[in-house]
Parts: structure tokens; sequence; C-alpha cells
């Protein structure tokens, strides 16, 4: 029934006013305010005496619902042999389906106890998908060959078995997301018992959805009566409703680890909702007799339905270097899901239900298309970009000195790796601006004034930021100059530490006792890197002064050539350890320096195994370090006099002291 007509016809005609009319008012005005509510109450009490109309009819249902059945059936011809037929194809159908999975059995289950949660979800897809494709060739060619009047549509057997095979389609989406037959591949985290009688409720519930607007067009088509034919679709409608209600809050109650209670309230609720307004629609929709608004948010629900099931699929995964290439795919696929959401659900709603003329409506849609191809070219280039910095530079390294021994430095980052944080902002910026722009302006909107308005904009900010600007540029400076990496150890002067984040403005540092510093670029005077290229130790002995230099020059460049020989410490060693010489004459001891070159890394850690081993190698030898004690010896040779033992029993050292001290 159309509505525009009833509203016309039972719309009074409009009185001649005795008065001028007022003047126009503006949108917001009452004016527009009364012709929308006017309107709604217009439809509303439409809606009531239609509904009044169709529940009236409910005593003719039976009557009207046999008379065009029979009508269905007699298009058949016989209708035994037109049943028989049907009832020959389905069961042809299913045994070739249950031949079709004995056959593939073995690839089915190839692989999936040792596959990814990812692998094997997308894996039973496919086989479900062909157990589909199956199903709907063998029904079609089958009804085709038995039915000898398939292309009629007011046909009985040809309607049953298109709606048979819609239901069958439809089953996929509980299929994937409860897997009543393989839990590990399971998308909605359901209670094990639950998974199957859930699926099966489900399983009732779409035929419901698909018997009623399978049957009742068909009785229609027969000569049933309308009012009739909608009172019925009402009781379909009703007992759809409920039994949806009762299958998504078992749904929610059904629903385990690591949903919580309050989670498992909220899908309820949500999908409750959800449910209310298809049937309260559809419902709508029956009385008045007009399906676009309800065929349209049916086909939205399915559209962001089946997006967000290949989501899930999507994010599927467990090891580390997947799940990285698992969000790159999913930001790109959501990326280009909603570009073709909109696109898709605004063709549903404007150009399928008549809202828009279909050439504004192709013109609205390759403007959608051009600056979306836009944004998404510029968005892929941008995802692209970070994965290769996480994968390739270690963009996503996380330095934790406390796995590192005290004496050892960090591996340092490379110089991309280290300038790449810096530059990831600007290519960020460059990219959203320009295809912000190029897409803008494939919409049809001017960006002259927008260009404008941002280098105004821009030279307001420049005079009233100065610090960060100075900040920023001292930044790209040093980073030019490659004065620091991540992981390098520097001083600044005033604070020193590790390297640990680079910024666009700021440089953080983390002591090695722990706290971090935050240093702006503009605050850098000068730079002390210890991280870079190579290091010199260099450290003193004290050793006996009868021992013989000679012998000691010889023994520590042994020691330096089996370090170089060594498997780890030769990768650590630049120079070998080696004796430069004597460095100071002591009393009672001889200092000599001792130097090695090694990588910036380790150094600290070399030279402890270098004394290790120089400690070992002058006892074999026979090389004695100095000691404190000093020994006087007497003004003749011979025994000491009398006088001479007591002061020599009253000598006493104090630690560290170079001379001793004579008791008084």
């Amino acid at each position: 029934m159309n509505t525009a007509l009833v509203l016309a016809q039972n719309t009074p005609a409009p009185a001649a006013a005795p008065h001028a009319a007022p003047p126009p008012m503006s949108p917001m005005g009452m004016g527009m305010s009364d012709e929308w509510w006017s309107g709604i109450d217009d439809a509303l009490h439409m809606f009531m005496r239609d509904l009044g109309d169709v529940l009236a009819a409910a005593p003719a249902i039976p009557r009207e619902a046999v008379k065009a059945l029979h009508s269905a059936l007699m298009m058949d011809g016989d209708p035994s042999r037109a049943f028989l037929a049907a009832m020959g194809a389905i069961l042809a159908a299913v045994v070739l389906l249950l031949g079709f999975r004995f056959l593939t059995r073995s690839m089915r289950h190839h692989g999936l106890e040792t596959a990814s949660c990812q692998g094997g979800a997308t894996q039973l897809l496919g086989w479900d998908i062909a157990d589909r494709l199956v199903v709907i060739i063998a029904l079609v060619l089958l009804g085709r060959i038995a039915i000898e009047n398939w292309g009629n549509d007011a046909g009985f057997t040809k309607v049953i078995l298109r709606g048979l095979v819609v239901w069958y389609g439809l089953m996929l989406f509980p299929r994937i997301l409860m897997r009543p037959g393989a839990p590990r591949f399971r998308i909605l985290p359901v209670a094990p018992a639950a998974a199957r009688p859930l699926y099966h409720l489900f399983g009732l519930v779409f035929a419901l959805g698909v018997l009623g607007p399978t049957l009742l067009p068909l009785l229609v088509h027969n000569g049933m009566d309308h009012l009739a034919a909608r009172c019925l679709g009402l009781v379909f409608v009703t007992a759809l409703t409920i039994s949806a209600l009762i299958a998504v809050r078992t749904l929610a109650r059904s629903l385990i680890e690591p949903v919580q209670a309050t989670g498992r309230d909220i899908v309820s609720g949500l999908a409750s909702f959800a449910v209310l307004a298809v049937g309260l629609t559809w419902a709508w929709s029956i009385v008045v007799g007009q399906f676009n608004i309800f065929w349209a948010l049916l086909n939205s629900v399915g559209i962001l339905a089946t997006l967000i099931t290949i989501d899930v699929l999507l994010g599927l995964t467990t090891t580390e270097e997947r799940r990285q290439r698992a969000c790159l795919f999913r930001g790109v696929y959501r990326f280009a899901a909603t570009i073709v959401a909109a696109l898709w659900i605004g063709h549903t709603w404007f150009a399928s239900t008549g809202a828009l003329p279909w050439p504004e409506w192709r013109s609205v849609s390759l403007a959608i298309m051009s600056g979306g191809a836009t944004l998404f070219i510029g968005f892929l280039i941008w995802q692209i970009t970070n994965f290769w910095a996480q994968s390739a530079l270690g963009m996503n390294r996380i330095i934790d000195p406390t796995q590192v021994d005290d004496d050892e430095m960090l591996e340092p980052a490379s110089r991309l790796a280290t300038f790449f944080p810096m530059a990831r902002v600007l290519i960020g910026m460059t990219i959203l601006l320009i295809a912000g722009m190029v897409a803008l302006s494939n919409l049809g909107v001017n960006v002259a004034p927008l260009l404008a308005g941002a280098g105004v904009f821009g030279l307001a900010i420049s005079f009233g930021s100065q610090s960060l600007i100075k900040d920023i540029l001292s930044g790209v400076f040093f980073m030019a100059d490659d004065a620091f990496r991540v992981g390098e150890y520097i001083d600044t002067g005033r604070l020193k530490g590790t390297v640990e984040q680079i910024s666009l403005r700021s440089l953080r540092l983390r002591h090695q006792n722990g706290q971090v510093h935050t240093i702006p670029y503009g605050q850098l005077q000068s730079i002390t890197n210890f991280s870079r290229d190579w290091a010199t130790m260099k450290f003193t002995l004290r050793i006996d002064p009868s021992s013989d230099l000679e012998q000691v020059r010889k023994v520590v460049k042994k020691v330096g050539l089996a370090m170089m020989e060594d498997p780890e410490l030769g990768k650590e060693l630049l120079q070998p350890v080696k004796l430069q010489g004597v460095q100071e004459i002591q009393d009672n001891a001889l200092v000599i320096r001792i130097k090695f070159t090694a990588r910036p890394n380790k150094p600290t850690w070399v030279q402890r195994e270098a004394l290790k081993r120089i400690i070992l190698a002058f006892r074999e030898n026979g090389i004695k370090f100095a000691a404190n004690a000093v020994t006087i010896a007497g003004g003749t040779q011979g025994s000491f006099s009398p006088e001479m033992a007591a002061a020599a029993s009253a000598v006493t050292t104090s630690p560290g002291a170079r001379f001793p001290t004579a008791a008084q």
C-alpha cells in the first residue's frame, strides 16, 4: 500500500486563510517542527488503522493459506510427483554432501593438530564454503532435472528448495562462531557444553527467518488475501523475535573467560536491542506494506556481521611475528572495510530505497570511491612503513638495563633505527595532509581556503612556539651529525645515561642507577659518547721491585695473545692486552701500566678477564706483586746490637702509608 497515496486521500483540503500568510520561518523555526510532528502523527495514525485491519483478518488465515497452498502445488503439475521430486533432490544433495565430506576427510583434518588458531580456522572455513557450494549446485541441477515446471516462480517445490539453500548458507555464520566439533578454532568464547545446543538454537532461528520471507510471497502470488498474509507475517515475526531473543540471551549467559559479567550484560543488551529493532521494523513493514527500510536495515546488519567476522578471523594469531603481520593486514582490512561498508550501506539506504535519485547517488558514490581510494593508498603506505620499521629496524625494541650485566653496555641501535622515530612523525603528518587534501578535493571541497588558513595558522604557531621549533631543529641537526643512537651511553655535561628513547623534541636518558632524564634538544650543548667505535682501557699493577721487567712483558704479551684467540674475548678485542712500561717507581713497588683496545659494548668485562688471567700467569711464572712490608737493614753485616734490635721491634707501618713511622 502506498503511504503517500493514503496520506493524500485522508488529508482534508486546507481552508482559506482569513489573514495573510506569515513570513517564512527559518529551517529551525516552529513551522518545520510542526510539519515534522504532523507527519509522524499521520504515519502513526495510518499504522494503527492498518494494524487493526490486519488483525481483523486473522480468522481467515487457515482458509486463505490452504487455498493458496493448493494453488501453488497445482502449479507444479501433479502435487505428489512434485513433492517426491523435491524430496528426491534434497536426499540426493545430502548424499552428495556426505560423499564429498567422506572423500575429503583426510584433507579436511590434515595439519589441524599443529596448525595455528588462525590457520586452522581459515582451513575449516574454506571447507565449510566448499560444502555449501556442493549443496547449492546439487539442489539447482537436480531441481531443474526433477521438476518439470522449474522456471515458474509460483511453484511450491522451487521456492522450498530456494529457501533451503538460503538457510544452509546462513548457517555458515553460527558454524564459524561456535565450531561445535573444533573448540580450539572457536571464535566466540562459549562454554564447551553450550556450543552445540546454541548452534541448533540458531539453526531454528534462521529457519524461522527464512520460512516467512520464502513462504509468504508464494502464498500471496497464488491468491492469498493480502490482509491475511500480513497477519500471518506478524505471527512469523513474533515467533522469530521471541526465539532470537532467547538465542542471544542464552549465548550471552554461555560466554566464558575472558568475558566478565559486565561484558555479558553488555552483549546481551546490545544483541537484544538489535533483535527488537529488526523485529519491530519488519512488523512495521508488513503492516504498511513497504519493505524498503526493513531490507536496508537487514542488509546493513548482514554487512556489518560479515566484516566483523572476517576481522576476528584475521586477529586469530599466536606468535609474535605473525601477530605483527596480522596487525598490518588487520589495519589495512579495517580501513578498506570501512570504505566498502560506507558505500554498500549508503547504496542500500539511499539508492535502493529511492531516498536519493540514482544520478545523484552515482556522483556521490564516485566521489566517495575516489576520496576513499586516496586515503586508503596513504594509509597503506603508512602501515607498510611502520611495519618495516618494527620488523627490520627493531623499532619495537624495549631496552631493559636490568636484564644486562652491570658492566655490560647495551647493543646500540643503527643510525636509521635511531633517526626513524623522529622521521616517522614527519612522514605520518605529510601523508595525512597530502591524502586528506587530495581526498577533500575529490569530494568536491575547495581546499584553497583551507591551505590559506593553514598557512596563517602555521605562521602564528611558529611565532608563539620558538622554543619548540628550536628543540625540533636542534634534534634534526643532532640526528644529521649522528651524535648518539638508541642504546648508547652519553654524557651531556650535566646529565649522563643510556639513550632510551628519541622523540621529536626531546631525548630520554636512563641513568645507571635507574633515574630517567628527559632533555629537550635545545638544551644540549656538547655530547660525549662512550659507546662509539672503540674504547681503550688502561689500568696499573704494583709488582715487586725485584721482578724482571722483560719477563713481565713476555707474560703479559702471552696473556694478550691467548685472549685474542679466545672465541668470546676475541670478538670484543680490537688490540691485544700489552705492557706499556713502568709508570712509577715507589719505595716498595714498581707500578706498571697495561692497556688494550676493545669494542665499546663490554670493556669492563674484558678488563676483569684480563686481570684474572694476568694474576694466574704471574703466579705460574713466579712474578710477585708488591707488598706493604718494609725491611730495615743493619749498618754492618752480621748480628744486630741490642739497641738496634729494640728500635727495629718498635717500627710500625700504617695501612696505605708510604714510609714507616717509629714509635716514640
